[in-house]
């Protein structure tokens, strides 16, 4: 019945299903797993019916793997958007992470981008990595993650292993004011704002759909090392550089 899917109860029944998922999530690893498999139990039962309601079991999930950078979900929802049942709103979206995921994957270059008088490839760094971090100051998420990082950033020693460059994509007024505000507490990093927002020929460039998203990146030869979805994972790849770099 394509009329559940405009009631709040359907809505409270998906979120509530999603709840029992993350009960059973100890660290951010199992998280993502348990949430990869929630959508693709859900979806193979959808598949099976309305192509509407179906679609809207796809969109959902798609939004939430978007929301966490869970790239195995979003892998996973390949195969339902290619089916022609399925009339999700965000086969554009999707196919266009997808081809971002294999373009933008660890081990290619990064692309270059310029913004005013700041070029990416030839900015001159003090350490050996490069941290490009996409985000939005009216973003919760993005919030959480700037104050951790920072945190982190401002421990003895830390701030020689990483240079951090942030490129905000906010583009209305109070989001911009918002950013200008945020941004006196970070003075220590590059901070960037691309006109046109997520549209910007930047965000296209990153294939971003949502934020925070981060690309660690060898300072040296601008390869990417690593595209961590959260700040732990990205603290962990860090130290790991470090150790292989004292090593050698």
């Amino acid at each position: 019945d394509t009329l559940l899917i405009h009631t709040l109860e359907f809505s409270k029944y998906i979120n509530d299903y999603m709840g029992l998922y993350a009960m059973y999530a100890t660290t951010t690893e199992l998280r993502d797993s348990l949430f990869v498999l929630a959508g693709q139990n859900a979806c193979e039962l959808a598949s099976k019916g309305h192509p509407i309601v179906y679609g809207w079991i796809v969109d959902y999930f798609f939004n939430g793997y978007e929301s966490y950078n869970i790239d195995k979900g979003i892998e996973m929802l390949k195969k339902h958007t290619n089916n022609p049942n399925c009339l999700t709103s965000k086969k554009k979206e999707i196919n266009k992470r997808l081809e971002g995921m294999k373009k933008l994957s660890v081990g290619t270059k990064a692309p270059d981008f310029t913004i005013g008088e700041f070029n990416f490839y030839n900015y001159n760094v003090k350490s050996d990595y490069k941290l490009l971090l996409f985000w939005s100051a009216d973003c919760v998420h993005c919030d959480t993650l700037i104050t951790k990082l920072n945190k982190w950033y401002n421990e003895p020693d830390n701030n020689s292993k990483i240079d951090v460059i942030t490129v905000s994509v906010d583009d209305n007024e109070y989001e911009i004011q918002k950013w200008e505000n945020k941004i006196l507490q970070l003075k220590e990093w590059k901070h960037l704002r691309t006109k046109g927002g997520i549209n910007s020929d930047v965000s296209e460039a990153y294939y971003l759909l949502s934020t925070p998203v981060m690309f660690l990146i060898d300072s040296r030869n601008n390869i990417i090392v690593s595209t961590p979805d959260a700040f732990e994972l990205l603290v962990n790849q860090i130290e790991n550089e470090h150790k292989h770099k004292e090593k050698d």
